[in-house]
Parts: structure tokens; C-alpha cells; sequence
């Protein structure tokens, strides 16, 4: 049977019967035989050539790996995931904190670049839009947070496990725990 991996990582994919692929156009696939264990695949990788069991630091960095992918995909949810984006926010907020902060509030805007920009989009008011502002940072606090203890709760588990199955058990918590965060 033919064994179709990922080149780049040597994840198993998918699996041919022997005969019905010839592969020749291919150089993602090794032959395995056809009495090989299906349910053992994930915890083998292809190197050079070669089918090989990973051992608990391979799976450990897998699933190091996937924790902070996950927990970058959940942030993701809830920010706009463009570069430079979590600068402007933390812009906004210290503008919004500085404005806030004034016993009175000026017409003039020019000391506050960001609230002036976007008045009148998001807010009749620099006074209303600063308000948004902090009250969405001190949202995006609370959130970050619960991803935060997740992915680190998640990375202490794989960690310290010593086997295959405590480092998944550890990745099903983390999958549950943001499946939570709303």
C-alpha cells in the first residue's frame, strides 16, 4: 500500500491499495505493507523514506506547535488579524486613557490623532469613542486572558507528559477550554 505524506512536515495523509497508483508522477509516498496497523498512523511520521514511530518529544513539539496556532486562531476571533493591528489597538487605548483622564475636554483634537481620525465613524463624540475604546480593551483583557491560562495550562500538561496520550489528553483539554472562550 502506498502512504501519501506531507514532504514538508512528514504527517501520513492518506493511504493507496498497492496496484491502483502507480506514483511515478509523485515523490510524496512511500510503500508500507498492506498489514500495517491504520490506527497507529498518527503516531508515525515519514523520514528519509522511512516510516518511523515518534517519540514523546517529536509529539511534544507537534503539540506545542498546534497549542500556539490554536490559541492564535481564538485571538483571531476577536481582533482583526492584519499586521500592526494589535499596535493600533493599544494606541487607541492609551489615547483613550489619556483623553479620559482630562478634567476638561478639549475642542481641539490635535493631541489625539486617533480619537480625530475616527470621530464621527464609530461615535458622534471623542468622548463616546474613547469610552469604545476602553471598554473594548478592558473586553480583549478578559478574553486574552482566558486564552492565555488555557495555552499555558496546555503547554505545562505537554511538558511534563511522559507519553503520547497525556499530550493528547492535554490538547483535547486546550481544544475544550477555547472552545468555551466566547
Amino acid at each position: 500500500m502506498k502512504l501519501f505524506y506531507d514532504t514538508s512536515t512528514g504527517i501520513p495523509l492518506h493511504t493507496v491499495v498497492s496496484g491502483t497508483y502507480d506514483g511515478r508522477d509523485r515523490d510524496d509516498w512511500i510503500e508500507i505493507p498492506d498489514t500495517f496497523d491504520m490506527t497507529a498512523l498518527p503516531d508515525f511520521r515519514v523520514e528519509d523514506g522511512q516510516l518511523v514511530a515518534q517519540g514523546v518529544e517529536s509529539a511534544c513539539a507537534a503539540a506545542l506547535a498546534h497549542v500556539n496556532a490554536a490559541c492564535g486562531k481564538t485571538r483571531c476571533q476577536f481582533m482583526t488579524a492584519i499586521p500592526g493591528q494589535e499596535m493600533v489597538y493599544l494606541a487607541k487605548e492609551t489615547e483613550a486613557k489619556a483623553y479620559a483622564a482630562l478634567a476638561i475636554l478639549p475642542h481641539d483634537l490635535s493631541n489625539f490623532p486617533l480619537l480625530a481620525a475616527e470621530v464621527g465613524i464609530t461615535a458622534p463624540s471623542a468622548y463616546e469613542l474613547a469610552q469604545i475604546w476602553l471598554n473594548l480593551a478592558a473586553m480583549w483583557r478578559d478574553t486574552a486572558g482566558a486564552i492565555e491560562c488555557a495555552r499555558l495550562t496546555a503547554v505545562n500538561a505537554i511538558r511534563e507528559a511522559t507519553s503520547k496520550a497525556q499530550i493528547d489528553t492535554a490538547v483535547q483539554a486546550l481544544e475544550s477550554a477555547l472552545a468555551q472562550i466566547t
